[in-house]
């Protein structure tokens, strides 16, 4: 189950996994996958599964996806 206590906390490529966890009626509990640039302190949700934290392959994964040149396009 997730929990504040074995939340990771990845960081990578300038960015920041800091989920936080949502209390739904009963003992569900759902994460929120917020990543924030540490840098500018601009935060963005990740898409992901709401009952487990990514791993630090995912979240690097995600990172890739959303801000990196992944395909060599920047110049």
């Amino acid at each position: 189950m997730i929990n504040y206590h074995n939340a990771p906390n990845h960081r990578y490529n300038g960015y920041s996994y800091v989920p936080f966890i949502e209390h739904d009626d009963g003992e569900v509990r759902k994460a929120t996958h917020r990543v924030v640039c540490i840098e500018t302190g601009d935060e963005t949700i990740l898409e992901a599964s709401p009952y487990r934290w990514l791993t630090s392959d995912e979240f690097s994964y995600h990172i890739d996806m959303l801000f990196g040149d992944v395909y060599g396009d920047s110049e």
